[in-house]
């Protein structure tokens, strides 16, 4: 064993002294760690190299590979690329190993059944009411005497901080809050606050001050209840109801931070114009929505891919698009594509794009570069325009991500992220927290 070890220590050295390492360490790094496809399906890693790939934790013998050796578990190869496929859903490990002998990365795959989804493209208004209040600046105290002071930052509170209850009752929102401190410091008490920081929940104590100006009890503290904006639904689910919509996250915009849903529902929105993008300064749909507006879905997720609920009801789609099938990540190629967007009113459309490059599959939503290249939407927009994110991107007739970013200094490009991640935050895949979404949609 020491022996072996010694001759593998000798290779490795003369690999790095040779420059022969550097090459094979980037092919591994763009290997990803983690592979979905569907039953049937037959997917393939292609590294060109003296790599061999072993089919480990696959008791049952679910995944196979296809190579030019007869070992349906093992495969080595060079120039020729190694493919895999599965008769049922489950899931095994690919250990890709140097010459056979040094391990270097383990890649999960998941075998699952076929999904098909309807693509969205439809303009959303999106209303989140926060779990609390979030605080978003902190502010002197003017005294009767005139001394500047700073119970709410003294007390222990910073920016991005959500207070959930006031004395041990659930915060209702600004107006609630500010009544409830104010009555507090009227009295001559002290709040308790229950905070919730960085997923942390603990309690403060703060005294209430009164404002020489306002002529009412306060901390110092600035706070927020809720979040409006314009997006674009990505899916829905017919069977359970399951959709996910902006391909990003809900972002408070004072503090950068997640916002936590305490009530969220999505409505219908209408495209009212649109300032085009251009080299340095990103575009803007100029969308609008009532907030008596009937709703579509409920929120029920704000994740690092999008917000992610139910719909309340049946959705057509004014496209006349029936439900596509899924592209997993081995199935998206750069190549031609196209997006379905809003830009006039609620009137929707295709657009030509084309993938130039898919970087990887980790989390972010930046897994795809796009280029817009029809000659209306450029026409229109520029390009790539705020309120556009999630806009699905189909390519040969699979959905396979949605718009989440525009490049600033050429908002003809962006990126989108992989549709896997939307679906697995959504509880539409096997191994997914909340999966299944829900197993059917009453009625």
């Amino acid at each position: 064993m020491a022996h072996r070890r010694r001759w593998l220590g000798i290779l490795l050295a003369v690999l790095v002294l040779t420059g022969s390492f550097v090459p094979i360490v980037d092919a591994v790094l763009d290997v990803p760690a983690h592979v979905t496809i569907t039953v049937g399906q037959v997917a393939e890693l292609r590294l060109g190299l003296p790599i061999s790939v072993r089919v480990r934790d696959d008791p049952t013998g679910m995944l196979r590979l296809v190579s030019p050796g007869p070992n349906p578990a093992a495969a080595g190869f060079g120039a020729q690329p190694v493919t895999f496929s599965s008769a049922r859903p489950g899931r095994a490990q690919l250990d890709l190993r140097l010459l056979g002998l040094i391990p270097l990365r383990t890649v999960t795959v998941d075998v699952v059944e076929p999904l098909a989804v309807m693509p969205g493209g439809h303009s959303i208004g999106v209303v989140i009411q926060s779990e609390g209040v979030r605080v978003v600046a902190l502010a002197a105290v003017t005294t009767a005497d005139g001394d500047r002071v700073f119970p709410a930052r003294d007390a222990g509170l910073r920016v991005g901080d959500v207070i959930t209850r006031i004395d041990g009752r659930p915060v209702e929102g600004v107006a609630d809050a500010a009544e409830r401190i104010h009555r507090a410091g009227a009295r001559g008490s002290a709040v308790s606050l229950e905070v919730v920081r960085a997923g942390r929940r603990f309690r403060l104590r703060a005294q209430p001050v009164l404002d020489r100006t306002q002529q009412r009890y306060v901390l110092g503290v600035w706070i927020r209840d809720s979040t409006t904006g314009v997006g674009t639904l990505t899916f829905y689910h017919p069977e359970s109801g399951a959709f996910g919509a902006l391909g990003h996250p809900v972002v408070d915009g004072d503090t950068g931070q997640l916002v936590d849903i305490g009530r969220g529902r999505i409505v219908a929105a209408s495209v009212l114009d649109i300032h085009r993008g251009s080299h340095g300064r990103p575009g803007e749909k100029i969308g609008a929505f009532s907030p008596d507006a009937p709703t579509i879905g409920t929120i029920e997720r704000n994740t690092p891919h999008g917000i992610m609920g139910r719909l309340t009801g049946d959705l057509e789609h004014p496209l006349g698009i029936g439900p596509l099938p899924v592209g997993f990540a081995a199935q998206v190629r750069p190549g031609p594509a196209e997006i379905l967007t809003v830009v006039r009113g609620e009137q929707m459309g295709r657009y030509r794009i084309e993938i130039e490059r898919v970087l990887g599959y980790e989390q972010g939503g930046k897994n795809l570069v796009i280029r817009v290249t029809d000659p209306e939407l450029l026409e229109l927009t520029g390009g790539i325009v705020q309120g556009m994110s999630g806009s699905p991107v189909i390519q040969d007739g699979r959905l396979v991500g949605a718009v989440t970013h525009v490049f600033v200094n050429d908002p003809t490009r962006g990126y989108a992220v992989m549709i896997e991640w939307m679906l697995r935050d959504a509880g539409l895949l096997p191994g997914s927290a909340g999966y299944p979404a829900v197993e059917s949609r009453a009625g």
